[in-house]
């Protein structure tokens, strides 16, 4: 006997919305930092940075049109 599973369209709640929602944040918080060293170091000059704000407000921007 062949059992088949059935796909089932659930709606979510406003409170697991929410805390996908804030769950996420919190794991691109976590990782923002390590994502500009990431892209930054590849540069050939070695030294300390700081991104400006004007910066930090185009990549959240950039990555609310991806989600």
């Amino acid at each position: 006997m062949h059992l088949t599973k059935k796909t089932v369209k659930m709606k979510l709640t406003w409170e697991e919305i929410k805390d996908i929602a804030n769950r996420l944040d919190e794991i691109v918080g976590d990782n923002f930092h390590d994502a500009m060293w990431n892209t930054i170091s590849e540069r050939d000059i070695d030294y300390d940075f700081e991104v400006s704000d004007e910066d930090i407000l185009a990549i959240k921007e950039q990555l609310k049109r991806i989600l």
